[in-house]
This record gives C-alpha cells, sequence and structure tokens, in this order.
C-alpha cells in the first residue's frame, strides 16, 4: 500500500472521514481500513478523523480495531493497539 523509501516521512490525513459513511460508502471505507494499517510502514503514517458521536457502535468498534493507536476527545485519551 504505503511505503516511504525517501528521507522525508510520509503522512496522509483525512479531516472528517465520517461522510464517507454518510454517503453509503461504509463497504468501501471498511475495506481501505482493513487494509491501509498494516501495509502503511517504512516511514508513513496515515492519520483517519471521524466524528463518532454519528457513528454506531459496531462501526466505531471495527474502526478502533483496525487502528494502531485511537485518540478520542473530551478527555483525551490515547489508545494503543496491542498485537
Amino acid at each position: 500500500m504505503s511505503e516511504n523509501k525517501s528521507d522525508f516521512p510520509g503522512l496522509m490525513a483525512c479531516e472528517d472521514n465520517t461522510w464517507w459513511f454518510k454517503a453509503g460508502l461504509y463497504d468501501a471505507v471498511m475495506s481501505f481500513e482493513k487494509v491501509s494499517n498494516p501495509k502503511s510502514k517504512n516511514n508513513f503514517n496515515i492519520i483517519c478523523s471521524y466524528n463518532y458521536l454519528e457513528l454506531p457502535k459496531e462501526t466505531i468498534e471495527t474502526l478502533t480495531l483496525s487502528h494502531s493507536y485511537v485518540i478520542l476527545d473530551n478527555p483525551i485519551s490515547i489508545y494503543e493497539q496491542k498485537i
């Protein structure tokens, strides 16, 4: 998927992916989430952002499991996935 062989760190960031779900693209988002994290490596980071207040609990649980780190606000909390 993403591999950075340069001396500069790579970054992909999305401000709010929640709208993809509203557009009926749940399967596409979840498919991307499942393959992007394990394959992003070698000096490349992916930051995903969601409005969890607009998502069903099951979707939040699935998204959480597909990320190495999850940061929640109010209060700010950071969780690391243990593999």
